[in-house]
């Protein structure tokens, strides 16, 4: 099948832009503090690194890619971390992950439609394999349910979303808190209504609303509004 480079880049650019990096490590809230908590981290690296300091850079860069400064070359500088990182922490599947959504953003990069599919290959390889290896890492579980979500339903990633969300809700139910359960449940909505199963998406949308949250639940609730008028 023959692919539209522009078609497929700007769905690529809406998917990574929307689908941040989610993960189980800490990272600061916001890019004035992930900037500054990186330049920390790197000048450490520079003089006498502690053990999980690179891990902890390779997994800021990997958000500031994603969501503070979508360019090629932070995407590149993510990477330039992520790759040693990994190597140091072998059984890490949860940075595993994060290497290959970052592996995924490169795909929007490219020129041609055959690059594109195979970075995007590349990274989703990485996830499937980081999910297989420890099938209830929560982190590893959100980097790939986030990136199936949010990739064109014909890359057929969809349903993978769906297993990795509720497979999160199983393993978590209620401990997190309401924000992160209604994110999910929100998220399951989407991923049901992508493959045009709206009584399903709306059942999760109506209990991420009755969670009531500031953002996720407020975000169910536009969805839900929308149907009605529809």
């Amino acid at each position: 099948m023959t692919f539209k480079p522009a078609v497929i880049i700007l769905s690529l650019v809406v998917f990574l832009m929307s689908a941040s990096v989610v993960a189980q490590t800490v990272i600061p809230d916001t890019p004035e503090a992930r900037e500054a908590r990186s330049k920390v981290l790197e000048k450490s690296l520079e003089m006498n690194s502690q053990p999980g300091q690179l891990r902890e850079l390779a997994m800021i860069y990997a958000v500031i890619a994603g969501l503070d400064d979508f360019k090629i070359e932070t995407i590149e500088k993510a990477e330039q971390y992520l790759k040693p990182a990994v190597k140091e922490n072998p059984g890490d599947y949860e940075l595993m992950a994060t290497h290959g959504s970052v592996i995924a953003m490169k795909a929007a990069f490219a020129k041609s439609s055959m690059r594109q599919m195979m970075f995007l290959k590349k990274g989703t390889r990485k996830m499937d394999r980081s999910v297989k290896k420890d099938p209830d890492n929560i982190g590893a579980l959100l980097q790939r349910g986030n990136n199936s979500l949010s990739l064109p339903v014909f890359l057929k990633r969809t349903h993978l979303a769906q297993k990795d969300f509720k497979h999160i809700l199983e393993l978590v139910g209620d401990r997190k808190g309401p924000e992160f359960k209604a994110m999910i449940l929100f998220n399951l909505g989407q991923a049901h209504l992508m493959l045009k199963q709206q009584m399903q998406a709306v059942k999760y949308w109506k209990e991420s609303k009755l969670l009531g949250t500031a953002h996720w639940s407020e975000m169910a609730a536009e969805k839900l509004n929308k149907i009605q008028e529809g």
